[in-house]
């Protein structure tokens, strides 16, 4: 092999165009994909701080361009019909979409973060699985949990997967293997090792709650749970448990549990009112919990 294919062949695996060459085209336009990478490479020549806002004003940056419906990084846009044909109704927003600055998003961000205030409050941050930080507090380590897992069986980790490969700065193995057993790569470019959470699957849920709240009671802590109820009539996806459900659970460690509504909220979907079905202004509920 020459030196010059061994350079090009170098540079295709270089975690520092993972986003052209993985999401370039199908998320972004190649340009956008182009800069996102080079804002990426530069921040990991950056000492923490540094990086830390660098990454955290990207990540802003991406979300405001990204092609897709809602802003988020589920999957990309279908832009044809089964027949094969194009869907007139997505050329504005492809086009709009895509001719979107990186670099003007990304200053509006890098402002935003250099300008807030320098935090006075003493605080941990955590980045492990909820149970491992559960069975690790004391009592007297904290008073109140606030815990707002999912409650359907989609999986978190596909709406933000590009932004965490952003972060990782690494050239993920994409998965392909799917529920229906068929394979080849994913059309939304999933990681393959992407979090799958217990919150999200059927038989593993309410294992799930019980040890959120065994291991919270243990460390003397109330619990605070946000979830969402579910109407059956209604065309929404449906819950893995009902409120009713998660207050039978919560009842086995703690002698009080309280269910009310913070107010009127729209958990938003997707940006087309079509897609919203029946809109639930009682979309949240607080499992209130106390000892």
């Amino acid at each position: 092999m020459s030196e010059v294919e061994e350079n090009v062949n170098a540079k295709r695996k270089s975690i520092n165009s993972t986003i052209v060459r993985y999401y370039g085209g199908l998320y972004f336009s190649y340009k956008q994909s182009i800069d996102i990478d080079a804002i990426a490479t530069y921040a990991f020549s950056k000492n923490s701080v540094i990086k830390c806002k660098i990454l955290a004003a990207l990540m802003g940056a991406a979300t405001d361009v990204v092609n897709t419906i809602g802003r988020q990084f589920a999957q990309p846009l279908k832009v044809r019909n089964k027949d094969g044909s194009l869907k007139d109704n997505l050329a504005r927003k492809i086009l709009v979409d895509r001719e979107m600055d990186v670099f003007d998003q990304f200053a509006k961000w890098l402002k935003y973060y250099m300008e807030r205030p320098k935090n006075v409050h003493n605080f941990d941050i955590v980045c492990n699985d909820y149970l491992e930080v559960l069975k690790k507090l004391k009592p007297g380590d904290v008073e109140v949990i606030y815990a707002d897992p999912p409650y359907t069986r989609y999986h978190y980790s596909r709406y933000y997967h590009i932004l965490e490969t952003i972060c990782l700065h690494d050239n993920p193995q994409i998965s392909t293997k799917f529920p229906n057993g068929k394979g080849g790569l994913s059309r939304a470019i999933y990681r393959n090792d992407r979090h799958q959470s217990p919150f999200c699957i059927k038989s593993k849920a309410p294992k799930a709650f019980d040890e959120l709240f065994m291991y919270a009671q243990k460390a003397q802590a109330s619990v605070v749970l946000s979830y969402s109820p579910f109407d059956e009539s209604s065309k929404a996806t449906p819950r893995l448990l009902s409120i009713e459900e998660l207050v039978d659970i919560a009842k086995k460690y703690y002698n009080s549990v309280e269910v009310v509504s913070p107010g009127q909220f729209i958990h938003s979907r997707f940006n087309r009112q079509a897609n919203n079905y029946e809109i639930n202004y009682d979309a949240e509920r607080l499992i209130i919990c106390r000892r």
